[in-house]
C-alpha cells in the first residue's frame, strides 16, 4: 500500500483505524467502543477502496484490454440496414401506377 500513499496519508489511515468507534445500532455494546476495524460508510472507505481498486485497474489496463481489444472496431452501421429501406421490385411496380405514393412507401419502410 505504501507505493500508493505518502507518509501523511498512511498516518491518517492508521489513526482512523485505531481510534475506534461506537456502534449506535448495537445497544448492548454502545458503552464499549470497538478498537479495531472501520464502521461501514466510514469517511475512510472511499480512500481505501480507491487504493485497493488501483491495482485492479492496472491489471485490466495491462492484461485484459490488450487481450480482448482486437481489430479496428465494429462497423458503425450494418450494411443490411440500408437494404431494408430500398425499394424492391414490387414497390417499383406500385409506383409505376401510383407515383404519388413514393414518400408514403419510404416512410413505412423507415418505420419498420
Amino acid at each position: 500500500m505504501s507505493e500508493y500513499c505518502d507518509q501523511s496519508t498512511l498516518e491518517l489511515i492508521r489513526k482512523l483505524i485505531t481510534v475506534g468507534y461506537i456502534d449506535l445500532q448495537n445497544k448492548k455494546d454502545s458503552l464499549d467502543p470497538a478498537t479495531k476495524g472501520l464502521p461501514q460508510g466510514s469517511i475512510l472507505s472511499p480512500l481505501l477502496s480507491n487504493i485497493y481498486l488501483n491495482g485492479f485497474d492496472q491489471f485490466v489496463e495491462t492484461n485484459l484490454l490488450p487481450k480482448y481489444n482486437i481489430g479496428d472496431g465494429r462497423p458503425s452501421i450494418r450494411p443490411e440496414y440500408f437494404q431494408e429501406h430500398k425499394l424492391v421490385d414490387k414497390d417499383k411496380e406500385i409506383l409505376k401506377v401510383y407515383p404519388e405514393l413514393k414518400q408514403s412507401i419510404l416512410n413505412v419502410k423507415h418505420k419498420r
